[in-house]
């Protein structure tokens, strides 16, 4: 058998990242397993303004010091995409595109992507007045006006939370009646800054260096709306990166159920980070994740 190691983190986000981080440090043999550039989400982002200590720096520049401090503590990272998962006694194998692995623990750190409306503007916008993070970038809109996509809990709460910064949220939703819960719509319904639009859909999103505008449809009468506005927040729910994992952990809608300590129902196998089925998904929560997932991989080795 090829080399085993003590850790194999997959996916090389800001929890994955950190993990790498205390596991070098508790000089733990450890591989990251990495399809792209690591850094994930983070390096999409335009600008951020929430992570301690690190006040409106460039997401690609936040992502850059995660890596440079894993790396300089010895992580490896391989470059490859990771299509399942096998285990075999105590000894678990990743297998690849191109080879396989083999480890005495996984970290699964593979992110979620968030789901897109596809109409035109979207991603020609995007971190140019389209975000999918209402919490992330909502600051920068300060005394603007802008549009928040969705009906559900996120999207209800974010546009409540926008209300507090912005000049004037509306409230795009497809059905006559919202998803969210009855605190939140009544929340929602009782404040004279978020204006609703029933029944509508986005069509396109439109400007020249920046959004300026958003234009609507309104599915019972077919009429289309303009609306001037400086951001749109898409918060139609997001999709986890965790195809590769099948059945071999239990998910909940694709996000995997871990306990406290990070761990699925796979003893030697731990969750981090936004393909995690929990309610807050930030930077910050990503990286903790990855700190307890790697204190509580040690402690099974």
């Amino acid at each position: 058998m090829d080399k085993i190691y003590d850790m194999i983190i997959i996916g090389g986000g800001p929890g994955g990242l950190t993990c790498g981080i205390y596991a070098k440090r508790a000089e733990m043999d450890v591989v990251m397993l990495e399809k792209g550039f690591p850094g994930g989400q983070v390096m999409t982002c335009d600008e951020i303004d929430n992570y301690p200590t690190q006040k409106g720096i460039l997401g690609m520049d936040l992502a850059t010091k995660f890596y440079e401090h894993a790396t300089a503590l010895g992580l490896d990272v391989e470059y490859e995409e990771v299509v399942g998962l096998e285990k075999t006694d105590k000894i678990f194998k990743i297998n690849t595109l191109n080879k396989c692995f083999y480890s005495k623990t996984v970290v699964i750190s593979t992110g979620a992507s968030p789901r897109k409306i596809n109409i035109p503007g979207e991603a020609e916008f995007f971190g140019k007045g389209v975000s999918y993070c209402a919490t992330c970038d909502g600051a920068f809109y300060k005394g603007k006006d802008v549009a928040v996509i969705g009906g559900g809990d996120t999207a209800v709460g974010d546009a409540i939370y926008l209300s507090k910064i912005c000049n004037k949220v509306h409230l795009i939703h497809r059905r006559d009646e919202l998803r969210a819960t009855k605190s939140l719509q009544t929340k929602a319904f009782n404040n004279d800054k978020i204006e609703i639009h029933w029944s509508s859909v986005p069509k396109s999103i439109v400007g020249e260096s920046f959004v300026d505008r958003l234009t609507i449809e309104n599915l019972k009468t077919k009429e289309e709306e303009v609306i001037p506005i400086n951001g749109v927040f898409v918060l139609v729910g997001t999709i986890p990166n965790t195809e590769f994992v099948g059945d071999f952990v239990q998910t909940n809608k694709g996000y995997i159920v871990v306990d406290k300590n990070m761990e699925t129902n796979v003893p030697g196998v731990f969750g981090v980070g936004d393909c995690v089925d929990k309610s807050f998904r930030q930077i910050i929560t990503a990286a903790a994740d990855g700190a307890l997932a790697c204190f509580s991989a040690e402690k099974y080795v």
